[in-house]
């Protein structure tokens, strides 16, 4: 995890944290998440990409793919290329945390979004 963090950021994590917990709080097929502290004190969460993972997804997708050309061939009344063409776009876009940021930072606009009628100070000034 250090050394993914250190490749992607260009820094030492004591150039980066206070304090990192190197146990994660969660862990998924992409990614896993770990509790640190900025070097302000801010407490936050950082989410770290298993290394490897992007070239054994877009590997699948591509093993997927030949699969469902096979079975399109062989029986073409099953045909699922439209299916395998979406995820081969949408799951790429899994692995851009950059990406997941600003559609967070849009939900958040979206569900906690400011009424300035019934609010004297918004609650909510951005991302």
């Amino acid at each position: 995890v250090y050394g993914t963090i250190q490749k992607e950021l260009g820094k030492s994590m004591d150039e980066l944290f206070l304090d990192f917990v190197n146990e994660p709080l969660a862990t998924a097929s992409i990614a896993q998440v770990h509790r640190a502290t900025l070097l302000n004190g801010q407490d936050v969460v950082v989410k770290v990409q298993h290394d490897g993972i992007k070239t054994v997804i877009l590997e699948d997708l591509k093993n997927a793919k030949s699969i469902v050309d096979w079975i399109a061939w062989a029986e073409p009344q099953y045909n699922f290329n439209p299916m395998i063409d979406e995820w081969c776009k949408e799951a790429p876009k899994e692995l851009d945390f950059n990406l997941e940021a600003g559609q967070k930072c849009i939900c958040e606009l979206s569900v906690f979004g400011v009424y300035h009628r019934v609010s004297k100070r918004p609650s909510l000034t951005g991302c």
